[in-house]
């Protein structure tokens, strides 16, 4: 294994959030490689934390797919779920845009295709159904709290 990834699909009002990073190739979701001894959790935050200068999330990210891709490189990919406020501030040294999509134009930004993979669940998973398990998980999540003080973030 040559890494892992953390990824997040960040949710608003049936909307997900893409970013382009400087000089980069193509759209992707926020998020970034772990540093060494870091979990999958750890480096969403921290990366979550150097992409953006004001970021609410609500309850605590959850995982929505995790897998090993062996395209190129080995490597262990987590993506996560979760919610957040309106008020989103790109760090501008980490993001040169972001932008605030239907996950059915997706395809339109050319982003991987693990993460095209995550955005057609979410759309599998919409409506109650959704609902209800988010909440269930976030609730029994409990780890919210801890996370948010580690990262920074504001109570949203």
């Amino acid at each position: 294994m040559t890494g892992e990834i953390s990824l997040a699909v960040f949710k608003k009002n049936r909307e997900t959030l893409i970013i382009w990073r400087p000089g980069g190739e193509r759209w992707s979701l926020p998020g970034g490689k772990a540093r060494l001894g870091e979990g999958p959790r750890e480096a969403l935050f921290r990366e979550l934390g150097e992409q953006f200068t004001d970021l609410r999330i609500h309850g605590s990210p959850v995982v929505l797919l995790h897998f090993e891709s062996i395209i190129g490189k080995s490597q262990a990919i987590t993506i996560f779920l979760t919610d957040v406020s309106d008020i989103v501030v790109p760090n501008p040294q980490e993001i040169a845009d972001a932008r605030w999509i239907d996950p059915l134009t997706a395809k339109h930004y050319q982003l991987s295709d693990e993460e095209n993979e995550a955005l057609n669940m979410l759309q599998e998973l919409r409506g109650g159904v959704f609902l209800f398990l988010f909440w269930l998980i976030v609730v029994r999540g409990g780890s919210q709290e801890s996370d948010k003080k580690r990262m920074g973030m504001k109570r949203g």
